[in-house]
C-alpha cells in the first residue's frame, strides 16, 4: 500500500532541486495528507523555513512548492505522483491550488 507524505521542493544555491519531507507522518490517502497540510500550513511553513535557513544559510535556497506526494522511493521523488498545495510564482508570490 502506497503512503503519502508532505514535501517541499527546494532549489538550493540556484542549481540543485531537492525534495524535502517536511514531517514524518504517513497518510494512507492523498486527501488526508492535503487536509492535514491545509490545517497546519502556517506552522509547518515556519518550521521548514527555519530548518532550511539553518541547513543552507539565509538566501541560499528558494522553496518552490509545497504539497503531498507518494512516498514510494525518496531517491526518485521527482517521479512520484504529487498534489501541489501551493507554488511560488515568478514574482515570489505564493499561489494556492
Amino acid at each position: 500500500m502506497l503512503e503519502w507524505m508532505i514535501y517541499a521542493a527546494v532549489l538550493i544555491n540556484g542549481d540543485s532541486l531537492q525534495y524535502k519531507a517536511t514531517n514524518h507522518i504517513a497518510f494512507p490517502k492523498a486527501t488526508q495528507c492535503v487536509r492535514y497540510l491545509g490545517n497546519n500550513a502556517i506552522n509547518m511553513t515556519y518550521a521548514l523555513e527555519n530548518y532550511l535557513e539553518e541547513t543552507y544559510g539565509k538566501d541560499n535556497y528558494v522553496t518552490l512548492e509545497i504539497g503531498c506526494m507518494e512516498n514510494k522511493d525518496p531517491d526518485v521523488a521527482e517521479n512520484n505522483r504529487k498534489v501541489i498545495f501551493a507554488r511560488r510564482g515568478m514574482e515570489g508570490v505564493w499561489y494556492l491550488y
